[in-house]
């Protein structure tokens, strides 16, 4: 089996962002699945933060402005390891850009921001996939609530 090659970027330098980069890098190790993630371009508003994924031959670019790392054409997916209070805006954005997304709970900071991100996907018609890190947290699972309904 062939696996079609898909590139990441990811926002967000810091911890989730250097854990993803390292799943990425872990991908190989399953067995017929049908895409290759590789990791080639990273966003985080600290240039000191980007500095880590110089140890990743795949990653070429490196940007301080999230925006940079949206608007290039070789970008499919983009994952947002970001606070809270901006997914609302980094999510819409992304999907707007045509970007497929990966992105972390909650899909904004209260009813208004989760309503505003679902009103941008069913306008774009991108891929969503939103993980739950914690999903037996009693907050996590009024979030994953708030999004599915």
């Amino acid at each position: 089996m062939s696996a079609e090659r898909v590139n990441v970027g990811i926002v967000g330098g810091g911890l989730m962002g250097r854990e993803i980069a390292a799943a990425i890098q872990r991908w190989p190790a399953l067995i017929d699945h049908p895409v290759r993630p590789v990791l080639t371009g990273v966003a985080d508003i600290n240039p000191a933060a980007l500095d880590w994924f110089d140890q990743i031959p795949t990653v070429t670019t490196k940007v301080t402005d999230y925006r940079e790392l949206l608007a290039d054409p070789d970008i499919d997916v983009v994952y947002i390891a970001v606070r809270h209070d901006l997914h609302e805006q980094m999510y819409i954005d992304t999907v707007r850009a045509g970007k497929d997304l990966l992105a972390e709970k909650p899909f904004g900071i209260d009813q208004a921001a989760a309503d505003a991100v679902l009103a941008a996907i069913d306008e774009t018609g991108s891929f969503v996939r939103v993980s739950s890190e914690m999903p037996f947290f009693p907050g996590a699972q009024a979030a994953i609530s708030l999004v599915q309904s």
